[in-house]
């Protein structure tokens, strides 16, 4: 067997390595891919919990039992002078209903059933002498024709006030800031005794 010359060897070592080192430089170099990024979850906000309206309720059972009782009251005390007993009640009865409306915080409803009240109460008066006197009528068709009218206008007023009006929120826990009246009726021997309170 021939020898191999040891130039030979070293040669064919030298030239493996060669061809390894040039083929590493000639592969591509991997880029590695970025990584991807993630989009950021979306921050659900907090849903709101709906905001209720505030109750609505039906308080005409308060105008309605203080206004007529207003209105009747002193009309059963000064049965002697039916006709001062009626005055005083008309001018009371709206207050009380407008007293009721405050309570509830309704001032605007306060303030109009008033004027509404006290005009129903003249209208009924007026129109009623109006249907019922003629210039011919007998001595006293007037004062009577206006005390039935007074008394059914009163009637229609306080009605009419509890069952469009009084419409609104459950009565305030504190007692009202604003102005509030109340009227009062004391029973006298012989009479009785007429007043208003209120707060400011």
């Amino acid at each position: 067997m021939a020898k191999l010359r040891p130039w030979f060897g070293r040669s064919c070592l030298l030239a493996v390595l060669l061809g390894s080192l040039s083929a590493a430089a000639d592969e591509p170099t991997r880029q590695l891919a970025p990584a991807r990024q993630l989009a950021p979850t979306p921050q659900l906000a907090p849903a709101r919990r709906p905001i209720s309206p505030p109750p609505v309720i039906w308080y005409g059972w308060e105008t309605l039992v203080s206004g007529a009782a207003m209105f009747v009251l002193p009309l059963a005390l000064l049965k002697n002078d039916p006709g001062a007993g009626l005055l005083l009640g008309s001018l009371l009865s709206p207050l009380t209903t407008m007293t009721m409306h405050g309570l509830h915080g309704d001032t605007v409803k306060a303030y109009v059933s008033v004027p509404l009240s006290y005009a129903m109460i003249a209208g009924g008066g007026a129109l009623a002498a109006k249907l019922e006197c003629s210039p011919g009528s007998k001595q006293g068709c007037v004062a009577n024709a206006v005390f039935t009218g007074m008394i059914l206008g009163g009637a229609s007023a306080v009605v009419l006030d509890a069952a469009a009006l009084a419409w609104g929120a459950p009565a305030l826990p504190d007692a009202p800031k604003k102005a509030a009246f109340w009227p009062s009726v004391v029973p006298l021997p012989g009479g009785a005794a007429a007043g208003i309170g209120g707060t400011f």
